[in-house]
């Protein structure tokens, strides 16, 4: 599947209103599974309307729809009757929001870690948690913009590299199941393939999805130990990758309810007495780009066999949050009506009845 289409399709203003349901399955899997895996679910069930869920899935969804104890329940009440800004303050201990100077400091640095809401947290060599800087895939994704689709281009890589530099970053990770790294593999595949390079699009496809993401993370950190070297940065030596194995959700499906869209790397995704989510760090990017991040992660969610799909309703503790956070009122104004204006667009207009732009200013 060409990914522009992937991409735009929600935002096409000349599609109908209604959407067949093997369209919709076709677009909501697209970035979990790769383009791979979406040919083999419609070859395999070419009326994808008749498609069932397990029993065993279909409790795993609804026990993690409302969380231990229903406190996703409770959450998501609090938020639609107060809103996040009253709800941050809200919280026992709203200073946790946030890592605090000492945390940082004792972190040694910043991990590059994937959006997804399984990294709640990493730790320094000597166990102590770091700051994150998030991004699908840990900013592979960003390759599927590429003609070529090729994360491994040098002028990709150096341009990544220099940015994690910039922004302080000692360690890059990748993780299982990362679906920003199988779409990518996915596409980088189909691009070979239709440009007559099998023999390299077989050689990836034997490497597999988590091999070739984890592959890119080690190339990043070595190049920029490289840059570092060549340019006198203090910390070169720090800068290694890592492969997370372990995340804090299921393997069968993302659990995020929400997504924080952020301008700071403190904000802190392993507090619980937040609603667990997608975090996507705007990090100084163009907010039409961070947002195309945003609405990807989105679809993860809605999806109804890798996530909470028709759970999500028109009702207000029942609709998807995109939680913008920021230091200041008139960035976080910015934010929100940068993701409203995304989220007017969306087509069939009925999903923009289940979303919800929130937002809190730190304290």
């Amino acid at each position: 599947m060409p990914i522009d289409d992937f991409r735009h399709r929600e935002s096409n203003a000349k599609k109908p209103d209604s959407m067949s349901r093997r369209q919709w399955l076709f677009d909501a899997i697209a970035f979990v599974g790769g383009a791979a895996a979406i040919k083999t679910l419609l070859a395999k069930n070419a009326d994808a309307d008749e498609h069932h869920l397990t029993k065993e899935l279909e409790a795993l969804i609804n026990r993690e729809w409302h969380g231990e104890k229903n406190i996703n329940d409770i959450h998501f009440e609090l938020i639609a009757l107060h809103g996040m800004q009253k709800f941050y303050e809200s919280r026992a201990h709203p200073e946790a929001t946030f890592m605090s100077a000492e945390q940082i400091a004792a972190g040694g640095g910043i991990c590059a870690c994937c959006s997804d809401e399984g990294n709640t947290e990493f730790c320094n060599k000597e166990g102590k948690k770091m700051m994150q800087a998030r991004s699908p895939g840990s900013g592979i994704l960003d390759a599927i913009d590429r003609d070529d689709k090729d994360p491994f281009a040098p002028e990709f890589m150096e341009k990544k590299a220099r940015r994690l530099l910039d922004a302080g970053v000692t360690v890059v990770t990748s993780h299982r199941l990362c679906g920003a790294a199988k779409m990518v593999f996915g596409e980088r595949i189909q691009w070979l393939r239709e440009n007559d390079e099998d023999q390299e699009a077989d050689k990836i496809e034997k490497e597999g999805a988590e091999t070739y993401g984890q592959r890119w993370a080690n190339s990043v950190a070595t190049l920029m130990q490289k840059i570092g070297k060549a340019e006198g940065i203090g910390y070169v030596n720090e800068i290694r990758s890592a492969h997370i194995k372990k995340l804090n959700r299921p393997d069968e499906i993302h659990v995020a309810r929400i997504i924080y869209v952020t301008d700071d790397n403190a904000f802190d995704s392993s507090n619980k007495e937040f609603p667990k989510g997608f975090v996507e760090q705007t990090g100084g990017e163009d907010l039409s780009t961070v947002l195309r991040h945003v609405d990807i992660l989105r679809r993860i969610g809605f999806d109804n066999e890798h996530g909470f799909g028709t759970k999500f309703s028109e009702k207000p503790s029942e609709q998807f949050v995109i939680c913008c956070i920021a230091n200041e009122p008139h960035r976080l104004e910015a934010i929100m009506a940068h993701a409203r204006k995304q989220v007017s667009t969306l087509q069939p207009p009925e999903v923009r009845k289940k979303i919800r732009v929130e937002g809190f200013i730190r304290k």
